[in-house]
């Protein structure tokens, strides 16, 4: 594990030199999160649909 040496300064002060190797932190979501919008959405689409169905079917035969 890297370790990092920092020291914590009185508020108003000036940093001194900022070692800025290496690269950002990875943040974010990953790429998979559309497709699991889309599949989640489809699927309350579809019991949306199956519900509704149903009680429609069920209120033709008079038995509610």
């Amino acid at each position: 594990m890297k370790r990092y040496n920092f020291e914590v300064l009185p508020a108003g002060s000036k940093p001194g030199k900022v070692d800025a190797a290496g690269g950002l932190a990875k943040t974010g979501s990953s790429s998979a999160v559309p497709q699991l919008a889309l599949a989640g959405g489809a699927a309350v689409l579809l019991g949306t649909g199956a519900v509704f169905a149903v009680r429609r079917h069920r209120g033709t035969r008079g038995t509610n």
